[in-house]
């Protein structure tokens, strides 16, 4: 009889098992389905094919690593391949996120929201994850933001190093806030920026709630992330990028940033000549060339430079094939020739667009430091 339930209940498990997988598997296959459709769409002339002049900026710098067998076109298997490539990153990605432990000594609290809303579509957009000390401190802590990255069109709050970053931080008595904000899908640019900002708002009206000492507040970003935190950096006051959000007697600065590969001068990065359809994307079909330059002078770091620039880091990879090293060049020399006094840029020749997580064993440490010594 135990045998016969025994052997039952593993039967039992396999099926779940298998049923999950196959469950995994629908859903990796129908979002290569959605990839392979947004890649097509740089097929203008629809002969299934993309040469280098349709190809948007980011396959363009690709190109050669994509393109197998060097026809100079990316065909449909080639397509399918990347299409590939990135769902299955990011069911690994989801998987990893499963697997994140939230350590006895920390408190979660998942998925709140910093601006009401009773649209679904919003919500996930206007929430946050904070992770704070379980034991209540005397005095008031300092917090960091945690923006992540994905082209201003993808990621999550929940990813990887967003997730565990906040939780390794809050073991270290800061408050930590992992934020989402309004993908280009839902929000066409500035909307991205315009929630970062109110959500500083919020962390700042909540501070009594939170324990959160609300004039040392910092923050770390990745890719657009970083270009994120380097906007809430330089350009706080900025009233054309403030929104409609609430709060709005409160301070969306922030006293310390890391930025990590930051898109920067996004005129230079999406050139309107050769990224007029990326550009479209990011801010919206109805906009004109001349608007499409305004706004991305608008949104680019370089332009809110000043000597009043909270303190920084930047680092950046010699072998960023998604934003070039010349970006954070840029930001570096516009804060230097604008007289700000605390900018540190750290270069790794032979790191890649994710150097942050690369050079960890040196960018974490360094990023501990330099909290600790601007916000403690």
């Amino acid at each position: 009889m135990k045998t016969f339930v025994f052997a039952s209940l593993l039967l039992f498990l396999i099926s779940c098992n298998v049923a999950t997988a196959q469950k995994n598997d629908d859903e990796t296959a129908r979002r290569v389905k959605q990839i392979v459709a947004q890649i097509k769409r740089q097929d203008s002339n629809g002969d299934g094919k993309i040469s280098r002049d349709e190809a948007n900026e980011l396959l363009k710098r690709n190109f050669k690593r994509v393109d197998r067998n060097q026809d100079d076109v990316i065909d449909e298997s080639e397509i399918k391949r990347i299409a590939e490539t990135i769902a299955n990153r990011n069911r690994r990605n989801r998987n990893s996120n499963r697997s994140i432990q939230v350590p006895e000594s920390v408190k979660a609290t998942l998925n709140v929201l910093y601006r009401k809303t009773e649209q679904e579509n919003l919500k996930k957009s206007w929430s946050l994850d904070i992770f704070e000390p379980k034991t209540k401190s005397e005095k008031q802590l300092p917090a960091i933001v945690f923006i992540h990255g994905g082209g201003w069109r993808g990621g999550d709050k929940a990813s990887g190093i967003f997730r565990q970053y906040a939780i390794h931080f809050a073991q270290r008595s800061y408050v930590c806030f992992s934020i989402n904000y309004r993908l280009i899908q839902v929000g066409k640019m500035p909307a991205c920026i315009q929630d970062c900002k109110t959500a500083i708002r919020w962390i700042r009206t909540n501070a009594e709630k939170y324990n959160v000492k609300s004039d040392r507040i910092g923050a770390f970003g990745n890719s657009a992330g970083a270009h994120l935190v380097a906007m809430l950096a330089l350009a706080p006051d900025d009233k054309q990028l403030v929104g409609d959000g609430p709060y709005r007697k409160q301070s969306s600065a922030i006293q310390a940033g890391v930025a990590a590969a930051p898109p920067t001068d996004l005129s230079a990065l999406f050139k309107i000549e050769s990224g007029a359809r990326r550009l479209k994307q990011i801010f919206g079909e109805d906009k004109s060339k001349a608007e499409m330059e305004k706004m991305g002078k608008l949104i680019s770091p370089v332009t809110h430079a000043s000597k009043n620039a909270p303190p920084l880091i930047l680092v950046h990879g010699g072998k960023d094939r998604t934003v070039p090293v010349s970006q954070s060049e840029k930001l570096e020399q516009a804060l230097k020739q604008a007289g700000a006094k605390n900018v540190t840029f750290k270069y790794y020749a032979n790191a890649g667009h994710g150097v942050f997580r690369e050079k960890q064993s040196e960018t974490l440490p360094m990023m501990e430091k330099f909290f600790e010594k601007h916000l403690k």
